[in-house]
């Protein structure tokens, strides 16, 4: 059945949901009980063991991800639109990380820094965040020119999701580094002849 047949002309409605499942397998020849870790070549910023116990995670219950997107403009008289862009998406993978002291390894022997993968893959993730986006149009003729003034509203309801914390273990665990950026406000006018 078509949504687009039940709309006034000039308007649209389009939406998207997305599933998906992302499972790494970075099992390398490292005599490394830990694994290094590296940034899976997937996600980007997520990191994955090279190695050691957390290295296949065909092994753990990685849960699926959604993400659901919806967008949609509606002409009213006078020349006026108003869109609208609704974003929901799932939070990115967290992994707590250890760095071990020199003193802890017998006569201080260590070549090189470890860090350690404290909790497994799949089972903690920053929370789900959404965001709005508005635009508010019109449009208007002189002549044979026509113009638009427009107002666009990014993150309308200044959500403040947060998107990376300190995940070393130390004093500054949890802190927050980076957040969804604030409600943008863009002005536009445009001509055409």
């Amino acid at each position: 059945m078509s949504i687009q047949g039940r709309l006034p002309r000039g308007s649209t409605v389009i939406g998207s949901w997305t599933m998906e499942k992302n499972l790494s397998v970075f099992c390398a020849n490292d005599d490394n009980p830990n694994g290094p870790l590296v940034n899976d070549l997937y996600l980007g910023s997520s990191i994955v063991s090279q190695g050691g116990a957390f290295c296949d995670w065909r092994n753990f219950e990685v849960p699926f991800t959604h993400e659901f997107k919806a967008a949609g403009s509606y002409p009213f008289p006078y020349g006026v639109e108003v869109g609208a862009v609704l974003q929901s998406y799932a939070g990115s993978p967290r992994v707590i990380t250890w760095q071990p002291a020199q003193n802890l390894f017998p006569n201080n022997v260590r070549n090189k820094q470890e860090t350690v993968a404290l909790n497994t893959p799949g089972s903690l993730f920053y929370p789900r965040y959404n965001q709005l986006d508005l635009n508010f149009k019109k449009n208007f003729r002189t002549g044979r020119k026509t113009y638009s003034g427009q107002v666009d509203l990014f993150n309308a309801l200044n959500g403040n999701a947060v998107f990376t914390r300190n995940n070393a273990i130390g004093a500054s665990l949890g802190q927050v580094q980076s957040i969804l950026q604030g409600r943008i406000v863009r002005l536009a006018f445009q001509m055409r002849f």
